[in-house]
């Protein structure tokens, strides 16, 4: 009788622990843009964009980002399209900042940026942030595209 209820608590115990590993993962949370950088401006180049963003993971396990396939958006122009294949780590219960590279032709970065320079100038006090797309990530070994469809309205600092 004692055996037979510890093999029943033993099977309790490994139910508890595999339902409580198949947690459903949540979704990353954006908190901020913390970098923003051009390069490459020259006359006969369109410049290039890398915007950092600071995702909070709220999971236990790390994300591993695979590549992503992205268009971004500021103001509701087009500032230029992100493709990229390369593994970006997101740290479990976390903020990870994860590089965006953006290319862009020169009217679309003419056209997109002009409206957030003239918020930080003080004709207004935020823009909108849209990123449309996908995103190949992995967690625990189970690799999943993910449609991204993200609009924020983003506070410009004084």
């Amino acid at each position: 009788m004692l055996k037979a209820l510890r093999s029943i608590s033993y099977l309790l115990i490994l139910g508890l622990l595999f339902l409580g590993g198949c947690a459903l993962p949540l979704e990353p949370r954006f908190e901020r843009v913390s970098e923003f950088n051009m390069h490459g401006r020259s006359a006969d180049q369109a410049p290039g964009i890398t915007l950092g963003l600071d995702l909070h993971n709220p999971n236990r396990y790390k994300i591993k980002i695979l590549s992503y396939d992205l268009e971004v958006m500021i103001g509701g122009k087009k500032v230029g399209n992100a493709q990229h294949t390369g593994k970006q780590v997101m740290a479990g219960n976390a903020i990870s900042t994860i590089r965006i590279e953006l290319a862009t032709d020169l009217r679309q970065a003419i056209d997109g940026l002009l409206g957030a320079i003239g918020g930080l100038l003080g004709k207004q006090n935020a823009v909108d942030l849209e990123v449309k797309g996908t995103v190949l990530a992995r967690a625990k070994g189970i690799q999943k595209r993910v449609p991204v469809d993200f609009q924020k309205h983003i506070e410009l600092g004084k």
